[in-house]
């Protein structure tokens, strides 16, 4: 990827939306005359913050191969006009049609259109590409909700998104969308488009919570939608992100042209991850050299899946995924807590565990190579099978399921899984993981799994993986009853048994990937160093009572950048803390409480905005406070009562 042109920044260009709202872009360009491509990108992040600090380079980076790059604040947020209270596809999807055509329409295009974006972006992608706005000839999704785009990110099953939606990203948006534009027009816009984002935005969470209580939280499948794409898409994802097996499921059910690779990433771009780091930004210029430049690249004629086998620190070419070589082999549950090949022939027998709400708060720690660390501490609070030690390598490559014939007395029973890889030295780190909610399935069209009150029987489709067991290591599969703090906890309390034996049994079916003569790998490039934001993980604290009876998981991130403020130089600074609580004899009682602080100062002013919100399964308050040079300025309290089930 040599640079070919000199480039410039275009700031704050209005974009006119047909209901009279102006969105705002920066424009990333070549310098000149010339007509250009446009590539645009949809961001509730800030153009002039954060988001404009972690792409800012990127989006250089593209304008010196011959792209224009635009960045687009979305309605109601930094310096766009109109309000939010949520993000719905059928709403936000007009906006982003509109822009897409005003793109192809300006001097600085050639007409042809390209749009890309990493979650929140990711998913607007997909929402402007089901539009299929006529000028839009291709796109590029990073690590996004997919499928069931907004569903995945605030409720699964109709259970929130506890630590993750409830405890950190709605209180840290719901800050962001109070906080004043960072760039200052000299005509003075920036603050009627605050004062119209204090008077009429609703935090994201409030509308999500009570979107939830009401029942209105089914968003739905999209798979209708996305397969009704005509757009080129070429899908991003890493199995240590929260959205693998969403991505995996977008590319299949997409009938468009299309590409998929998979890293070993978290939510970070492909050049900033632990291992598999690649020149991403070569592959992003072949994608859309080829769609938007007519350039005979090469990047259709390769296979179009790619993926990264874990522990084997390796590529592989597949023609789709999972790849068709990809065998099913069964595991059977069995006595002496026994996972094996052979389908049971001893006496039906069982194991029971007590419900224990804190279990899952060791789901997310993570070592240096992005793997879950040892999951004992969770181990003991529900059950294992575990395989003897391997005779020889198996690769898993793609979802695993399960079923489970099981009996409870939980009311509202939720069973979380793991799949661990038991290391010789006695650790087992997770490989992957999948949850259902069994009362909600049996009347929800989830990609989680089914349900039936015949056994009972739970089908869990297990998160997709490809992961190389070593020989001498083990597979284990360990059953929870709760998934802490990552969704909210079941009421409880209870008793969960697990039923296996020859009738009935308990099965978990792995797709295993055998050794190839041949394998086609991907001439991915080494990655170029360009600056820009280094990912940050969040600080992550577990706390335990001493009797162990109540655990608290703490969360904390931190960002400061220096931006160009319009009238000058300015410092936009972001904090952010958050906890989930839950008690072993009080699972009816968890709480979320998170606090978000954003301050833009320059030398003239200083403007602070706190975000405080707590939540629990009786009620919800959050309360957003803004104050200007130390004086208070502005203030508004949301809360909902849900025992007198009504809104205050």
């Amino acid at each position: 990827m040599e640079p070919r042109y000199e480039t410039g920044l275009i700031k704050n260009l209005l974009i006119p939306m047909s209901d009279g709202v102006t969105l705002a872009a920066d424009l990333y360009r070549p310098r000149g005359e010339e007509r250009f491509p446009a590539l645009v990108s949809f961001t509730c992040y800030h153009k002039d913050g954060w988001y404009g600090m972690a792409y800012g380079e990127l989006m250089r980076a593209m304008a010196q191969v011959g792209y224009v790059l635009v960045a687009v604040d979305v309605r109601g947020t930094g310096n766009a006009g109109g309000s939010t209270q949520f993000v719905r596809p059928s709403e936000a999807g007009r906006d982003y049609y509109e822009v897409i055509e005003w793109c192809a329409e300006q001097d600085w295009c050639d007409g042809k259109v390209g749009v890309w974006g990493k979650s929140f972006g990711g998913g607007a992608t997909l929402v402007t590409a089901s539009e299929n706005p006529p000028h839009l000839g291709a796109s590029v999704v990073f690590h996004t909700g997919g499928s069931r785009w907004m569903d995945g990110s605030w409720v699964v099953m109709g259970r929130p998104r506890f630590l993750e939606s409830v405890a950190q990203f709605g209180p840290r948006m719901a800050n962001w969308n109070f906080m004043p534009p960072g760039y200052r027009d000299p005509e003075g816009r920036w603050l009627s488009v605050w004062r119209e984002h204090l008077e009429n935005n609703v935090p994201w969470l409030v509308t999500a919570l009570d979107m939830h209580q009401s029942g209105e939280d089914d968003f739905g499948p999209w798979d209708t939608r996305l397969a009704q794409i005509q757009t080129p898409t070429y899908i991003w994802s890493g199995w240590r992100d929260i959205f693998p097996k969403e991505m995996t499921e977008t590319y299949r059910a997409l009938k468009a042209p299309k590409k998929l690779t998979v890293g070993p990433w978290m939510h970070v771009l492909p050049d900033a991850g632990h291992a598999g780091r690649i020149d991403y930004l070569h592959e992003l210029q072949r994608w859309f050299d080829y769609w938007l430049k007519g350039e005979d690249t090469g990047i259709m004629d390769e296979p179009p899946v790619c993926v990264w086998v874990q522990e084997a620190d390796t590529w592989f070419h597949a023609d789709e995924f999972p790849p068709p070589e990809v065998e099913e082999r069964a595991f059977y549950l069995g006595p002496e807590a026994a996972l094996v090949h052979e389908k049971p022939r001893a006496a039906s027998g069982s194991d029971s565990f007590t419900y224990d709400a804190t279990a899952g708060a060791y789901s997310d720690v993570r070592g240096p190579k992005g793997l879950k660390e040892d999951q004992k501490p969770d181990e003991i609070k529900g059950l294992t099978y575990t395989t003897p030690p391997l005779e020889e390598d198996m690769e898993i490559c793609g979802p695993p399921e399960l079923t489970l014939k099981y009996e409870t007395t939980v009311p509202d029973t939720f069973f979380a899984v793991k799949l661990c890889d038991v290391w010789p030295d006695g650790k087992a780190t997770i490989i992957t993981e999948g949850w259902l909610d069994v009362t909600t399935v049996k009347t929800y069209d989830s990609a989680w799994g089914t349900a039936s009150d015949e056994g009972p029987t739970a089908n869990l489709r297990i998160i997709p993986s490809a992961y190389l067991l070593r020989a001498g290591h083990g597979l284990r599969l360990t059953i929870l009853g709760s998934n802490f703090p990552r969704l909210l906890p079941s009421i409880g309390p209870g008793e969960i048994t697990v039923k296996w034996g020859e009738k009935p049994f308990s099965m978990l079916k792995v797709p295993v990937r055998p050794p190839q003569d041949k394998v086609r790998k991907p001439n991915f490039l080494t990655p170029r160093e360009i600056p820009h934001a280094a990912p940050k993980a969040p600080v992550w604290v577990i706390e335990q009572s001493p009797n162990a009876k109540t655990v608290t998981v703490r969360i904390g991130m931190h960002d400061q950048m220096a931006i160009d403020g319009g009238e000058g130089l300015a410092t936009v600074t972001y904090t952010h803390d958050c906890s989930g609580t839950v008690g072993q004899e009080q699972p009816s009682l968890p709480t979320a409480r998170g606090e978000s602080w954003g301050c833009r100062e320059s030398e003239s002013e200083k403007i602070e905005v706190k975000t405080v919100s707590v939540y629990g399964t009786t009620g919800f308050d959050m309360i957003i406070t803004v104050t200007m040079n130390g004086a208070p300025y502005w203030r508004k309290h949301w809360s909902r009562d849900w025992r007198e089930d009504g809104a205050k």
